[in-house]
């Protein structure tokens, strides 16, 4: 049993946020076992469907742990090869004065936890607290975004039901003229701006951190060459700076016909069929249970030709 409870006048905002926070503490996991035992074509135990498969997980270090517990839980070898590492941008000064005039802005949106911790430094740097955002509404991309603003203790406001850019630029609550501080990644999609002014927005944007490639030791890319049984990705980023590296060290490097290629959304899927691969799922839900519920759907299915 999940239980969450919190006020809120918009009942719909209040909906969505209940809802991500319920997955964050279990439903997903229960629906997810619930699938899996009333479901004609997944009548296998979960752990019986993982036992013993070597899958590799490619997202940041941080982020990458709860990913390879959960699955080290499911009975797999988790491999644990971070492709990416996430760093601030050099210079934070203009995040710094926009904090400074945090009372003219609307709306903050974030579209990562990494914004979340990099944006909640700088303020706690300016002597701020969680207290000071009243007046001020937060957005969260998803779930995980959503649990790192709590953690902080900041009042979250509204959260798209598809966990992407383009869906919290599409739902989010505004109104022509309201200005929206959108603290993200160096390189992020122009859609998500485009789509809040198409709406009327006034939209500022800080680039606030970067993704750089990872380097991988030299004992693992031998251990995933010699044979994994599905490779995980998080980002487009992930697949690049993975990819490039296991071509570095392999010229040529493919996986082998019976590994198949699991990645969280569709802009994930595109990165990694550009560079080669033949992708066997895209979770519909854009979490982490989402990405182990479409794991566990493509080997429940068993050994069937890939495309079909």
């Amino acid at each position: 049993v999940v239980r969450v409870e919190d006020v809120a006048d918009d009942g719909r905002a209040l909906a969505s946020r209940l809802a991500g926070r319920a997955r964050d503490e279990g439903a997903q996991s229960i629906l997810t076992e619930f699938r899996a035992l009333t479901s004609p074509q997944r009548q296998v135990s979960q752990n019986a469907v993982l036992e013993g498969r070597r899958v590799v997980v490619t997202r940041a270090r941080a982020e990458a742990e709860a990913l390879c517990q959960r699955l080290a839980a499911l009975g797999a070898t988790a491999i644990c090869a971070p492709a990416i590492r996430i760093e601030p941008v050099g210079d934070l000064r203009p995040l710094d004065e926009a904090i400074a005039s945090i009372a003219s802005f609307d709306w903050v949106a974030l579209t990562s936890a990494d914004a979340v911790k990099i944006f909640r430094r700088s303020w706690t740097n300016a002597g701020k607290t969680p207290a000071d955002l009243r007046g001020v509404k937060l957005a969260a991309v998803g779930p995980a975004t959503a649990r790192a603003l709590a953690e902080w203790g900041a009042q979250l406001d509204f959260v798209p039901n598809d966990f992407v850019g383009d869906a919290l630029a599409e739902g989010l609550p505004i109104v022509p003229g309201n200005r929206v501080l959108l603290p993200r990644a160096e390189i992020a999609r122009h859609e998500t701006v485009e789509i809040l002014e198409r709406r009327g927005a006034r939209v500022v944007v800080i680039p606030i951190y970067r993704t750089v490639a990872a380097e991988i030791d030299v004992a693992m890319i031998g251990d995933i060459r010699r044979g994994v049984d599905a490779v995980l990705f998080t980002s487009g980023s992930t697949v690049t700076h993975f990819m490039n590296i296991m071509r570095q060290h392999t010229p040529g490097f493919a996986f082998p016909a019976h590994t198949r290629i699991v990645c969280i959304g569709p802009m994930t899927a595109s990165a990694a069929r550009e560079t080669g691969l033949l992708v066997d799922a895209v979770a519909e839900v854009h979490t982490i249970e989402g990405l182990v519920d479409d794991l566990l759907g493509v080997f429940s299915k068993g050994e069937v030709a890939r495309g079909d």
